[in-house]
C-alpha cells in the first residue's frame, strides 16, 4: 500500500531512485551490523548507486517544485492518471472504505 502512496505523490522515476537508495542502505547496514566483507564489486556498485541518487536529488532541487506539477500521478506530464495514480486517489479519498472491504 505504501508503494501506491509514494507513486501517487511522485513520479515513477523518483520511486525507482528511492528503491536504489533503500538498496544502498541495506548494503551499508549489512556491512556494519553483520561485518560483511567489502569487496571491490560491492563498493563500486554501492558508490555508483549513491552517486546516482545524489545527482538525481540535485537536479530535482535545482528544478524546484514547479517541475513536478504536471507529472504527479502519471509520470508522463499530465493526462489520465496511471493505475498507481488512480489507486492513490482512491486511498486519499476514503481510506476507511477501502480498509473495510
Amino acid at each position: 500500500m505504501s508503494n501506491y502512496l509514494v507513486l501517487g505523490k511522485s513520479s515513477p522515476l523518483t520511486y525507482q531512485v528511492l528503491g536504489h537508495l533503500k538498496t544502498v542502505l541495506i548494503l551499508v547496514l549489512g556491512v556494519v551490523l553483520f561485518h560483511t566483507p567489502v569487496n571491490a564489486r560491492l563498493a563500486a556498485g554501492a558508490s555508483f548507486a549513491l552517486c546516482g541518487v545524489i545527482a538525481y536529488t540535485e537536479v530535482k532541487r535545482r528544478q524546484g517544485p514547479q517541475s513536478v506539477k504536471g507529472v504527479r500521478g502519471t509520470g508522463l506530464g499530465g493526462g489520465k492518471p496511471s493505475a498507481a495514480g488512480r489507486i492513490y486517489q482512491q486511498l486519499s479519498a476514503s481510506p476507511q472504505r477501502i480498509l473495510l472491504r
